[in-house]
Parts: C-alpha cells; structure tokens; sequence
C-alpha cells in the first residue's frame, strides 16, 4: 500500500459491538463479584441468633482475615445464623479480643515456638486464652494433661499425651474452628542455587552460590521491618534479618525437633533434672557500632547472661516461661550445669520435658551489656538502649551500618569469622555470597514487579501464598514451606448461644451439651475449602486442631469439621433449634463459587465473540 492509498470503506470499522458487550459484561461481572466479597451480607430470613465475627485488617503482615469474616458470614447465613462482620485495626482486635474478651467470634493467628506450651492458650487466666477456658468447663483434664507433658521426658510417650489432648478439645469442647497453617511463599531467579524453603534463606546460605561466579552481591526483597532488636522483634520479616547476624543457642528445625549448626555444641541430661550445657569454640561476635570491642569471643558466660536476661522480668515478658530453670553453676569455661524445677510447689526437682526447646533464643553479648550489676542499670545503660538499634551476633553476616537505612535497605557483609557450623549434618559450608543487600517492600505487588524486572534477585512474600502465581517466566523459581503457625476461629466459651450456661445443658446426644452442639454445627458451616481456594490458591494447608500441620505434636487423628451444611442442621437440632430455613443446602454460593461461574460465563462469552469475529474476517 503507498503512502497516498486509502484504506476502503468497508474497513473501517468502529470498535466491534461484541466487544463492548464483552467489555460491559467484564465490569458488571467485577461489580458483582466486588459486592459478593466485601459488601456485608444481608442476615438470612428468620435468624435463629445473632453473632458478631471480629478480625483485624492490619497487622504484621498481610492477611485475608477481613475477607475470611465476610465469607463466614455467608456460610453460616446458610444455617440461619446472622453474624455481624466487625473488622478493625490490629490494636483494637487486640484490645478486644485479647484483652477485653468483647467477642463471639474471632479470627486470628497464633505463632507456635517449638514446643506447642498450650499452657498459654488453656490455663485459666494465661495470657492468650481468649476462649476464656476454665477448668470447670472439663474437670481440668486438658491441663492437667498439659502439666504431665511437661514433665514427660520420653518423647513417644509425651507425643501421645498431645495426641490425647487434641483429640479430647476437637471432639469433646472444640473452643476454636481450625482454619489452616498458612505457608511461606519465596521467588528467585534461577540464578540463584541450592536454596531451601524448608530451611529458609538464614540456613540454606551456607550452601547457596550465584550461577554467574563474579557475582558476590545477592539482592533481596522482603516485607517491612522496622526492629531488629533480637529481643522484640515481632514481623516475620524482622525475624528473618536477625537470622542473618545472630546464633541461637540450641537451633530447632520447622517440624520443631532440634539440629545442629546452634552455640551449644554438645548437651547431656545428667539425670532428669540437671541438663549440662557445653558451647562451641572457636566462635567470636561481631564488632559493635563504634569499633570498640574486637575479636571478642563467644565464652560461657555469654550464655548464662542470657539465660538471665530471659528469666528477668525487667527484661522479658513471658519470664515464667522460664521459672524451669532453678540454677545456673558454672562447672568450668566451657559447660554449665542447669538445675531443673517445673514445679517450685513439691519439695524434690521436677523435670522439665522442653528444657532444650526453650534454649532455641539467641545468644546476647555478655562482655557489650552487662556494663552495671543491676537489671535496672542494665537495660537502662548506652550501651543496651544503643544495641537495641544496632546489634550484632555471631552469625554468618554482619550489619553494615554505614550503609543501612532503617526501615528501607539492611545490608550485611560476610562474617569472616563465622564459627562455619551449618544445620546439614556433614556437608561443608561456604559463604559464597560476599554481600546481602535487602531492599524492604511495603507492597508485596511492588515487590513482585521488581522481581519480575530483575531490580532483586531473590523475593520473600512472606504468607501471601497468591502473590507469586502471575508469574510465567520460565526462569523464576517458587517455593512454598508450612510456617509454625495457626489460623483459627476462636469461640468466646462465655457466649450465651455456644457458651456460658449451656455448656453444661446436655442434649439427645451423650456428652454433647448444647453450647458444644452449636458450635459443632458452625464449624460444620465453615467452608475452609472455599476460603483457601478463594483467598489462597489453595497453597494453605487445611488443618484440624490448634498445632500446626508438619509439626512433631501434630495429630491427624482428630475429629474433623469439613464443610456440610446438613451435619450443621442436625447439630443445631440437636441443640433444640428449629433449624429450617430457605437457605439450606449443601452447596455454598459464596465468593468462590459464585466468581468461578461469572468466568466460566465471561470464558465462553469471549470465546464466541473471537470465533464470530474471525467468521467475518
């Protein structure tokens, strides 16, 4: 065609009014869809009771929790229930939920150590039991099971206690609807060798390199942070930097059982009630901020400092957790013998089945913070309110704080005299990596598309499982690993519906009173399926009691709640309910489904306006 040619009539054609049909049917689909997730529900016809939902939309980290009330309240709308979504920022939800006990319902998380301590969670009055469990409520059979495995050194044996423990709240009280463990999501190119996602980025460097060999800088992506004091840390994404310049003294693995590579080198049970402690050598901390202490070596009295420090409570909040510990003696420069006690109430030592769980802490510098003699003097000295910003380990790397930004870029240079001990029994260790330099995202979107534009070379998305799916670059790498952790429906056990007094109305059914009867059928209500679908591409993992799934403790025995609206009618029948409304059916039509139908019609939609279009072509 030249340059003066015109084009014929008959081709020019305006936009074609498939098209815009297409177009409009794209919006209408989104508006619904829109409105099916995040518009409240209206209450179903003839509610049996009302309920409230409460979550939180900001926390540490990104979350569904405001999505997952919102669907909630669809699934039990399903059985005549009407529950109100009261979704608020995280100190609020806090000061409500954990606090207050001002709830009926509740989503939340609970980050797991590695031993389970549900001693926090079920003893009356602990600190994170907003279930408001008592003991009257089942004798005290769930802490008094509790107690014994503490004190039950034989692993199998302990083991089988927890299984007892979950398999009586999930039958016989069921205070919580188990949602899922949530998973952790990394991205790379594929550039980047020999990484991990069951060991995480802080383990596997000993082991990782850069295909390109003159390459010694690793660029990294993760979530904000803005504390890397090892002591109140709290985003995972704090945690994760710690990893990178601080030791724990005894290290555990993401199952929760104990592997080397930790400062205690060597440990014994003398007998049941004296553990002897001996530390590696060879190791030496970093330099501090002002250059003042150099080739200072990691000794023994840099663990009974800390150990001291977590048993203060001028220093640490959950010190009880600690009251194991009886004595500290110093038996040489290299060992120390701890005399245990669980139980300050009997007159002879009690064991204490966790004692090396509870050593998983990191290592703090003796010679850099015990500057005065009291805890007072301590933790008000320069030298702790300086280390709280500027710390430094005896980890594989160390903070380059000249060119760290807080809260923006940490960048950590090889630790030259890193101590070499990995976590893989009998594999050498090399840092190849020279330089870490860790760009910080409040975004994970922009942080995808920094990936994706090779700005970093390696991503942590932390638990947002969906983010890294849009990639289709061949040369992307993605890992998904369980973290240790729980997301829950937590009842209130003082509701007046599925709590209070009727827990103690029995019913037709033997051992199930009439509170538990409906709180038997709302978790039969919830569609877990149809949230990790919707909210997670299915990577979370459906779990069935309060321990996380993959974790040595966890039961997969227990009675399970999967989705079915006919058990939760009967339950609530049961539970002298007329449970009888135009809404019953198995078939949820929430989110999930509901948008999966609206593509399928867009799909085929859009399929018959290409064929038709390249008819008339």
């Amino acid at each position: 065609m030249t340059k003066n040619s015109k084009i014929p009539e008959e081709r020019k054609k305006k936009i074609p009014k498939g098209l815009i049909y297409l177009l409009a049917l794209i919006f209408i689909i989104t508006a619904i869809f829109a409105i099916i997730v995040f518009v409240p529900q209206p209450p179903p016809t003839n509610a049996l009771f009302s309920v409230s939902i409460r979550s939180y939309t900001t926390g540490y980290e990104k979350s569904y929790y405001s999505e997952y009330s919102t669907t909630i309240q669809t699934n039990l709308g399903l059985i005549g229930i009407n529950a109100e979504v009261k979704s608020t920022d995280y100190a609020t939800f806090l000061d409500k939920v954990v606090v207050n006990k001002d709830y009926d319902l509740a989503i939340l998380e609970f980050e797991m150590e590695s031993s389970p301590h549900l001693e926090v969670l079920f003893r009356e009055n602990a600190s994170l039991n907003i279930f408001n469990y008592k003991n009257d409520l089942d004798n005290s059979y769930v802490i008094n099971k509790i107690n014994l495995a503490e004190k039950t050194i034989d692993f199998e044996e302990r083991r089988n206690i927890y299984f007892d423990i979950q398999t009586y709240l999930m039958k016989d009280v069921l205070p919580f609807v188990p949602l899922f463990t949530p998973v952790n999501t990394f991205a790379y190119w594929k550039q980047v060798n020999n990484f991990s996602a069951e060991l995480g980025l802080s383990d596997s460097l000993p082991y990782m390199y850069l295909s390109d060999a003159s390459k010694e800088q690793l660029k990294v992506g993760i979530g904000y942070w803005n504390n890397i004091d090892p002591l109140n840390s709290k985003r995972t994404s704090e945690k994760q930097l710690v990893s990178l310049f601080m030791d724990k003294l005894i290290k555990t693995a993401s199952d929760g059982s104990i592997i080397g590579g930790g400062l205690i080198k060597k440990w014994k049970f003398e007998n049941e009630t004296t553990l002897l402690l001996t530390i590696r050598s060879n190791v030496y901390w970093q330099q501090d901020v002002d250059k003042e202490y150099t080739d200072e070596q990691f000794t023994i009295d840099d663990v009974i400092f800390t150990l001291n420090v977590f048993k203060s409570p001028y220093v640490n909040n959950e010190y009880h957790q600690y009251d194991w510990i009886k004595k500290i003696t110093k038996v040489n420069e290299t060992t120390i013998a701890i005399a245990i006690d669980s139980d300050r109430e009997t007159k002879e030592n009690d064991p204490y089945a966790y004692a090396l769980d509870d050593l998983s802490i990191y290592a703090l510098p003796e010679h850099y913070l015990n500057v005065t003699g009291s805890w007072e003097g301590i933790t008000s000295s320069t030298n702790w309110v300086k280390f709280s910003s500027y710390p430094f380990g005896t980890g594989k790397y160390k903070i380059n704080f000249e060119e760290t930004e807080k809260g923006v870029t940490i960048v950590l240079d090889k630790f030259e005299k890193w101590h070499g001990a990995g976590v893989i029994p009998n594999s050498p260790t090399d840092l190849n990596i020279q330089t870490l330099w860790i760009n910080t995202y409040r975004d994970n979107y922009a942080l995808l598309l920094s990936l994706q534009n090779k700005d970093v070379d390696f991503a942590i998305f932390g638990k947002d499982s969906q983010i890294a799916n849009p990639v289709s670059n061949s040369e992307i790498e993605i890992q998904h690993s369980p973290s240790n952790s729980i997301v829950v429906l937590a009842f209130n056990l003082d509701n007046k519906y599925f709590g209070g007094d009727n827990n103690f109305v029995n019913t037709t059914e033997e051992s199930v009173s009439k509170a538990l009867a409906v709180r038997k059928a709302i978790a039969y209500a919830v569609n877990r399926e149809q949230l990790n679908e919707g909210f997670h591409d299915s990577f979370y993992i459906i779990t069935d009691t309060i321990i996380p799934y993959g974790t040595k403790y966890y039961y997969s025995g227990t009675e399970k709640y999967d989705f079915s609206i006919q058990k939760a009618i009967n339950y609530l029948e049961i539970a002298g309910f007329s449970a009888k409304t135009e809404n019953n059916t198995e078939t949820s039509t929430a989110p999930g489904t509901l948008w999966f139908s609206s593509f399928a019609v867009l799909f085929i939609s859009t399929t018959k306006i290409i064929l038709r279009h390249k008819k008339e072509r």
